[in-house]
């Protein structure tokens, strides 16, 4: 249970944007899941924050981890989770998305 509320925390904290807030609570679930067949859930839940963060090595890392993992539980939706993650990397690799990227907005208003 207490991966579980590691996981929730870091999902809440992720939603509302704050990565790196969010990091050191979901790379805790993961170290407590190790030896569980519940494993998967958690580096998955660590690829997409990676992949919000535009951490596409780290990403990569967590779904190729995925891959070697699901045999654990639920292996053939582990393994197309794993497969999405890496094209959506690859995707964003193609875009010139990188972490640290800065961006200049224009055109907004306040009402």
């Amino acid at each position: 249970m207490e991966a579980l509320d590691y996981t929730e925390d870091a999902q809440r904290l992720h939603a509302l944007g704050l990565y790196d807030e969010a990091l050191p609570l979901m790379l805790r679930s993961v170290r407590l899941r190790e030896n569980s067949h519940t494993l998967c859930l958690s580096l998955s839940e660590l690829a997409e924050l990676y992949l919000d963060m535009l951490k596409h090595e780290e990403a990569e890392d967590a779904a190729r981890r995925m891959l070697a993992e699901a045999h654990r539980y639920d292996t053939k939706r582990q393994q197309a989770i794993a497969m999405a993650i890496l094209s959506d990397v690859d995707k964003q690799k193609k875009a010139g998305l990188h972490h640290g990227l800065q961006v200049q907005l224009h055109g907004l208003r306040s009402k």
